[in-house]
């Protein structure tokens, strides 16, 4: 919308510039604005440059190269070149109605809002100002003073779309539904065969925080415009705040093809996956946004965060370091690097310090107590209680400080108390596994382990590779008399080692997730390498120097790697992901072959029957 916006606003100030040309400037500007309809902006630009050689203060020449360097979306340049022009002269009507023009594209609201009401100051009933100031109204929440600038409208103007827009906007605000529904039953008949009215109804309910029929009229934008980045992008976020995480996800991953550096996006994207709980894709996208915009703190917060969350504390150190190194000053950052650094395991005593700080001037932030309670809870259990309790009393849908005052509980040897807690928890959120683990654990505790299987059950379909659930999972079962499950259940376990994401790691993911694919991939290879040739009897590892291997076309070596998968006799599970890597390297006799193999050993599961139809299929052919 906001390139729309611009065009237009360009367009009015070449007739502008092109009157006063005519009877004040020479040819020089002519040839310029000529350049620039005809959108040859190189020449125009060239022009221009040349006009300000002889005079650098040709206000005219300034405003029209304001206008070039605004269509090349040189917004810094054309700033510049607005700013140069008014003042060398006594601003016009004209001159500062476009300079607000270029603040609004740029997003300088409240300027734009001081320029335009100059504007009206010079010419009262300026249309163009009038509009945007009505539209920087409604980005302000004024309903109230939209509609007053509004009203000041000519009457031909009041049936235009892009009016009834932002009257319709005015009105949620107002809280007036009626009115707001008619008008948009009003643009939706247009709409329907209008693609550029569709995409902008779009944004301007997505800006009132009607989602989901911001996602309406958006979707149609894209249907009729797939490669309209800017419609995927809006779609994207729309979805998002609507709640449709998954759609959200999608639709951004096809904006993120289009623009691979857009760090908006891989910021925005960062986010929906964190919320979808896959934290490490997440940090991916945001160390690939950190390293083309180290500037930007909003990168450097989820960064903290989801660091934090996998348990690499050292590398949520950092980044809160960054962080406020770029926003000084900020309370919230001081704490949560204090957090960070207690969870780590460094400067404890001052951290506990800035913890204590933190509540004590925010006594009503449910944060800072939830996290004053989780260092408390090391060495003082009962403090850590009461922090938490105040924790869930400023915030009782606060599940991170539900969770931790029961897992307190539950170390205490107080399993009753901590079940309500769990069982809370697992209602708000019923697909986190973490918190799923954690209840069914709790039900083995207290003896009921057929409660226990069905929720572990659940939370092994969410994280298949957790060992800690398998674990709780294969007792829950030999508990309840379902041994031969629990032998399978065990044996995998034992194929997948103990969890180590729950561990306080040193700084260097987000390094490495920086780097780009075919150093990291370097890195992960030297990595499987090493333990492989450290730990030759480890057979997910084994596994994994496989794929390389077959990536890399070595289909000798590779089939040397997959007799020695077979001797350490690992699991289905294992044996099923390297017949997977056989299948997709296409290497189909080799495949079969382990197929055999691997069937004779463990049996033949679902997973291995189903690979070995594949690999005969493509043999047979």
């Amino acid at each position: 919308m906001r390139r729309f916006l611009l065009q237009i606003f360009a367009l009015a100030l070449i007739t502008t510039c092109a009157l006063e040309a005519q009877s004040t400037q020479s040819g020089a500007i002519s040839e310029a604005l000529t350049a620039l309809q005809r959108g040859d902006l190189p020449t125009a630009e060239r022009v221009l440059h040349a006009q300000l050689q002889v005079n650098p203060n040709d206000v005219t020449a300034l405003g029209v190269l304001a206008v070039v360097l605004d269509q090349e979306k040189r917004y810094a340049d054309a700033d510049k070149a607005y700013r140069h022009a008014i003042a060398v002269s006594s601003p016009s009507a004209e001159l500062l109605n476009n300079f607000g023009n270029h603040l609004m594209v740029t997003g300088k609201l409240e300027e734009a809002r001081a320029v335009f009401v100059k504007v009206l100051g010079l010419r009262p009933g300026q249309e163009n100002a009038t509009v945007q100031l009505a539209q920087i109204a409604v980005r302000r929440n004024a309903g109230e003073e939209a509609l007053k600038y509004l009203d000041r409208l000519a009457v031909s103007r009041q049936t235009s779309s892009e009016i009834n827009i932002l009257r319709m906007q005015a009105d949620y605000e107002l809280g007036r539904g009626a009115e707001a529904e008619e008008a948009l039953k009003r643009l939706s008949v247009l709409a329907a065969t209008d693609a550029r009215l569709s995409f902008s109804m779009g944004v301007a309910l997505a800006a009132v925080h009607q989602y989901e029929k911001a996602e309406t009229f958006l979707n149609r934008t894209v249907e009729a415009a797939p490669e309209n980045f800017e419609a995927l992008y809006d779609l994207g976020l729309a979805a998002s705040h609507a709640g449709h995480k998954e759609r959200a996800r999608e639709v951004l991953q096809q904006a993120l093809n289009k623009e691979p550096d857009n760090v908006d996006v891989l910021y925005d994207l960062a986010v929906v996956d964190s919320e979808l709980s896959h934290k490490d894709v997440a940090l991916e996208l945001l160390a690939r946004a950190a390293r083309l915009a180290p500037e930007r703190a909003d990168v450097q917060l989820p960064i903290a965060h989801d660091s934090a969350d996998l348990g690499y504390f050292g590398d949520a150190v950092e980044a809160w370091n960054k962080y406020m190194r770029l926003a000084p000053g900020n309370d919230v950052g001081r704490r949560e690097h204090a957090f960070a650094e207690i969870a780590l395991g460094e400067n404890v005593d001052a951290s506990m310090a800035d913890l204590k700080w933190f509540v004590r001037k925010h006594p009503n932030d449910a944060g800072g107590h939830y996290e004053l309670g989780i260092a408390e809870g090391v060495s003082n259990p009962d403090a850590a209680i009461e922090e938490l309790n105040r924790a869930l009393t400023l915030k009782p849908d606060l599940t991170a400080a539900l969770m931790a005052r029961g897992i307190l509980n539950y170390r205490r040897g107080q399993i009753a108390a901590a079940l309500p807690d769990f069982e809370l928890a697992a209602k708000r959120e019923p697909t986190n596994a973490a918190v799923l683990d954690r209840l069914g654990q709790t039900y083995i505790a207290l003896g009921k382990s057929g409660d226990a299987v069905e929720v572990l059950r659940k939370a092994n379909q969410l994280a298949p590779r957790d060992s800690t659930i398998l674990l709780h999972l294969g007792r829950a079962l030999t508990n309840t008399g379902q041994s031969d499950e629990a032998k399978a259940v065990f044996q995998r376990f034992r194929e997948l080692g103990p969890n180590r994401s729950g561990l306080p790691h040193p700084a260097g993911l987000v390094d490495f997730l920086s780097l780009p694919p075919d150093e990291q991939f370097a890195r992960y290879r030297a990595g499987v390498e090493r333990t492989v040739q450290r730990h030759p009897e480890n057979a997910e590892a084994q596994v994994r120097y496989l794929e390389i291997l077959l990536n890399d076309g070595k289909t000798s070596e590779a089939a040397a790697v997959a007799q020695t998968i077979l001797a350490l006799k690992p699991g289905s599970a294992l044996l099923a992901e390297a017949a997977h890597a056989m299948l997709g390297a296409e290497n189909y006799a080799l495949a079969n072959d382990f197929l055999d193999h691997a069937i004779a050993l463990v049996g033949a599961s679902a997973d291995l029957q189903a690979d070995k139809k594949v690999a005969a299929s493509h043999l047979t052919h």
